[in-house]
């Protein structure tokens, strides 16, 4: 989707990471990733994506961590507390900086 908000993320990471896929069609993304062998991915995903996508992908060994964005914390936090690869649950207003900087470190 494109939102102000969602282009403004998109941005601030493109700044800083060399390659991004954007998808807003859940098999596209998902067949996406499955193809990809020799990289690693950051998945950002929509709390309502990645209730979906997660639990299929979560143990992909390209799949280096997830970062879910969505406007209700609590209820991405209580699906997603089981899948360790989710590193942070970012409510919509909080910015991408912790994100980038998490993603620099992988």
């Amino acid at each position: 989707m494109k939102t102000k908000d969602n282009l403004d993320t998109y941005n601030e990471l493109r700044a800083s990471i060399n390659h991004i896929e954007r998808f807003n069609d859940l098999q596209k993304a998902e067949e996406y990733i499955m193809s990809v062998q020799r990289e690693k991915i950051v998945l950002i995903v929509s709390g309502t994506y990645g209730r979906e996508l997660v639990p299929r992908l979560h143990d992909l060994s390209q799949l280096n961590c997830i970062y879910v964005y969505c406007f209700d914390k609590a209820r991405n936090e209580e699906w997603s507390k089981n899948y360790t690869k989710v590193s942070f649950i970012i409510h919509h207003q909080q910015r991408c900086d912790r994100q980038r900087k998490h993603a620099e470190r992988k």
